[in-house]
């Protein structure tokens, strides 16, 4: 991240000539390990375009001055013109593919190139701890995380009203939502909701969603103690008001507040009450700890805090 991190709507800091050509460098370095023989090929397809063009020019001269001129005068004939203009047609054809297969080959090593960057580049990131992005929230890299992360919550928080009430948009941008959401969480995993949730779906047949979004407000307030002060984000994108002038527990408050009120907006229960069986809690509490999902709950838990858990949504 070249500079730090930057405010929101600050100038792009002018890069330096030694930092350009550093990039430069560390560019083609890429294109020669990767596309050395099409790189080779694109510099030959330019210079076979460039003769072909300079080929045309001549002609072109040649043709008022020596061909046209000689007809008039007698000197040439029209076969003449005809015999000179085929070697020129065949230069021209092959300065037209030579074109072609170079704009292909650009293609395919410039997309290549830059999916290179971003593999190497995301592959980094994810071997950062989760404190960097904690601590880095803003910046030239950052903000191509944060800025798709803001509008995917600003799209679900936005969109699932109008889901529920079904209205086009609402569920142009749910169905958006939750296919982009899904990408993210099956990279990086989930938490104890999921975990929690899946035992009601196989128990009493809960829509899984039903269940995730009854437990939702149960997680966030467990794991406020490690996690709350990441919470802001979520209220800022859920539009919380002057969420800017809380400090970090009133705007985790404030945003689990806000998941409530969006829950009873959309028809969600507030508890599991009629859905939970006390005598199936255990149970529950020890499949909810084994799931794979519970591995990726920012605060450790354990089986009896689960059963807890359960037993609160009584």
């Amino acid at each position: 991240m070249m500079g730090g991190p930057r405010r929101r709507g600050a100038p792009m800091p002018r890069m330096s000539i030694k930092g350009q050509g550093h990039i430069l460098k560390r560019l083609m370095k890429i294109v020669f390990e990767n596309y050395l023989w099409q790189f080779i090929a694109v510099i030959v397809c330019i210079v076979v375009t460039a003769y072909a063009t300079i080929q045309s020019s001549t002609f072109t001269r040649d043709l008022v001055d020596v061909y046209i001129a000689g007809i008039i005068g007698g000197t040439k004939t029209m076969g003449d013109l005809a015999n000179a203009m085929i070697p020129l047609g065949c230069v021209l054809a092959l300065g037209v593919a030579a074109s072609y297969i170079r704009q292909r080959l650009m293609v395919n090593v410039g997309q290549g190139t830059m999916l290179k960057i971003r593999t190497d580049l995301f592959t980094h990131m994810e071997s950062l701890p989760i404190r960097y992005f904690d601590t880095h929230s803003h910046g030239d890299i950052m903000s191509i995380y944060t800025n798709d992360v803001d509008t995917l919550r600003q799209l679900i928080s936005q969109s699932l009203r109008g889901a529920v009430q079904n209205t086009p948009e609402g569920r142009e941008g749910m169905a958006l939502g939750q296919y982009i959401a899904g990408m993210g969480f099956s990279n990086v995993g989930l938490g104890i909701v999921h975990s929690m949730a899946h035992g009601l779906s196989a128990l009493y047949d809960t829509p899984h969603g039903v269940a995730c979004a009854i437990l939702l407000p149960v997680g966030l307030e467990y794991n406020k103690s490690v996690a709350g002060e990441r919470y802001r984000a979520v209220g800022k994108a859920m539009g919380v008001m002057g969420i800017d002038e809380m400090n970090d527990v009133e705007a985790a408050d404030a945003t689990i507040a806000a998941v409530k009120q969006l829950s009873a907006d959309v028809g969600i229960p507030t508890n599991l009450n009629g859905i939970l069986k006390e005598e199936d809690i255990q149970f529950l509490a020890e499949s909810a700890y084994a799931d794979a999902c519970r591995p990726g709950n920012p605060r450790d838990t354990s089986v009896e805090e689960i059963v807890e858990l359960y037993k609160s949504q009584l």
